[in-house]
């Protein structure tokens, strides 16, 4: 029998909205909070084989370009059975119940003989709560109200073999047509990936990068996000592409990546190439940590190869 994964397609939520959303989970005493982030299923959980790894994604892509980001009102609170407490989700008319539809096709199409369901957008607070526990969540977090924008399509994977089986965020493919950026008006893609930990024990969420033009790679950048920062650890352009202005494009994307991130700065840890850096604006502070608007006098530049963007 070929080998499968478990996955699911959500719009997932970050930053203040999320850590706001966990609050409320936490005084309900969700089991699913360790389990999986905050968010919206648009695909629910579906057992794809390995092989459709390329399938899933460029399936991925083409709905996630039809598409623009979302904006998405969070409340009031509503139920159904059995016990599950959500926050009701709302969009631009009718949009979430296009993207599902649109996604559920490919290699996400509901197997032979699935009876279908309605699609209802929401978030969910506790499941298996007991009746009394929804009744008062509905009446108490009735005025609860809250707005969220969302970015990209995350593809999320459950780890069977672990315990209590955690969904773990294995992709995103950003809503919206690739912006055209760089010299001749040319089309570059970004895509985000979450990299599994790995058995490390490094804190934070570790995060690549890559930058497509035309199905092929031309730059690609890896990133920690710790605290109220995202560092990126490792930044490369495809030594064909260098000099194109391809190198620029990726750090007005991880700057505005950093944004989303309720704010947190982008900060270069990987100084091969200071030039590079400081021509967009990034200079090393006194720990040699490079930061945009630092003094070039802060300290001396490290030493190293040329400027490889």
């Amino acid at each position: 029998m070929a080998e499968r994964r478990r996955l699911l397609v959500a719009l997932v939520l970050d930053g203040a909205v999320a850590a706001e959303i966990d609050g409320l989970r936490r005084a309900l005493d969700s089991r699913d909070l360790s389990r999986i982030a905050p968010h919206v299923t648009l695909v629910p959980p579906l057992n794809v084989p390995v092989a459709a790894d390329e399938a899933v994604e460029e399936h991925l892509r083409a709905v996630a370009r039809r598409f623009s980001p979302l904006h998405l009102t969070l409340g009031p609170p509503a139920s159904f059975p059995p016990g599950v407490l959500y926050l009701a989700v709302g969009a631009r008319p009718d949009e979430l119940a296009e993207l599902a539809g649109a996604l559920a096709s490919g290699p996400f199409a509901p197997p032979a003989g699935r009876a279908p369901r309605p699609f209802v957008a929401h978030v969910t607070l506790r499941s298996g709560a007991p009746a009394e526990l929804v009744s008062a969540g509905e009446r108490l977090l009735a005025p609860y109200a809250t707005t969220a924008r969302v970015e990209a399509l995350t593809l999320l994977e459950q780890h069977v073999d672990a315990a209590h089986h955690p969904w773990r965020r294995v992709g995103e493919v950003r809503l919206g047509r690739p912006a055209v950026t760089g010299r001749g008006g040319r089309e570059l893609e970004f895509h985000v990936t979450h990299v599994p930990a790995g058995g490390t024990d490094e804190p934070g969420e570790r995060l690549a990068v890559s930058v497509t033009e035309a199905g092929r790679g031309v730059a690609r950048a890896v990133l920690l996000a710790a605290g109220g920062a995202l560092l990126v650890t490792g930044l490369e352009v495809a030594e064909e592409h260098r000099g194109e202005g391809v190198g620029g494009q990726l750090l007005g994307f991880l700057e505005r990546l950093a944004a989303e991130r309720a704010g947190a700065e982008l900060v270069v840890v990987d100084a091969r190439s200071p030039q590079f850096l400081a021509r967009h604006g990034f200079h090393p502070d006194r720990s040699g940590l490079f930061r945009r608007g630092e003094s070039p006098s802060a300290t001396t530049a490290p030493a190293g190869g040329g400027d490889r963007a």
